[in-house]
């Protein structure tokens, strides 16, 4: 069942539901700037292959 389908099906059951639009977090200044250096640092980084997880797992 679809968020959408789900949701006309509650209003049905229910009735008196009132959908109300709430800010994002587009055009947030301090958003648009954390979104900028996340997406800086994740292109920066390098992909690892090979090894372990035993290496990092912790110990009994």
């Amino acid at each position: 069942m679809t968020c959408g389908s789900r949701s006309l099906r509650l209003v049905r059951e229910h009735g008196g539901v009132t959908f109300r639009w709430v800010k994002g977090h587009s055009e947030d200044p301090g958003n648009d700037l954390v979104d900028a250096l996340a997406v800086e640092a994740a292109q920066s980084q390098q992909g690892r292959s090979g090894g372990s997880l035993d290496s990092v797992a912790p110990g009994p």
